[in-house]
Order: structure tokens, then C-alpha cells, then sequence
């Protein structure tokens, strides 16, 4: 398991959490559109935006 983090800017923690109101809610196939649009617009790489998202449903189901 790799110890690496990436710091998500300001810039694109609204992208991020822009796309999360309109539904990139999950990291399956039916936000695959959603995820990929948010690694052109924000250029983190898809597995940062994945990771985000799962970080995101777990603090917001607590």
C-alpha cells in the first residue's frame, strides 16, 4: 500500500465537489462520464478522483 497523497487545490476541490453535486457520487461504471470529466477539468489523474470520491461517501455517511 503506498503511502503517496496528492494536495487537491482549491481550484480543484470545486471541480471536484461541483461534479459531486451533479452525481459522481460512486466509483462505478455510471459515473465513469463524470469521473472522467473531472480529470480533464481538474488534471488529477483517475485514480486521485476515485480516491477522493471514496473519501468524500465515507465522511459524508458519518
Amino acid at each position: 500500500m503506498s503511502s503517496e497523497w496528492t494536495a487537491i487545490s482549491t481550484e480543484q476541490l470545486v471541480i471536484l465537489e461541483s461534479l459531486w453535486h451533479r452525481g459522481m457520487t460512486s466509483k462505478g461504471k455510471k459515473c465513469s462520464p463524470l469521473i472522467l470529466e473531472a480529470v480533464s477539468k481538474s488534471g488529477l489523474n483517475e485514480k486521485v478522483v476515485k480516491d477522493w470520491i471514496g473519501n468524500t461517501s465515507r465522511k459524508k455517511n458519518n
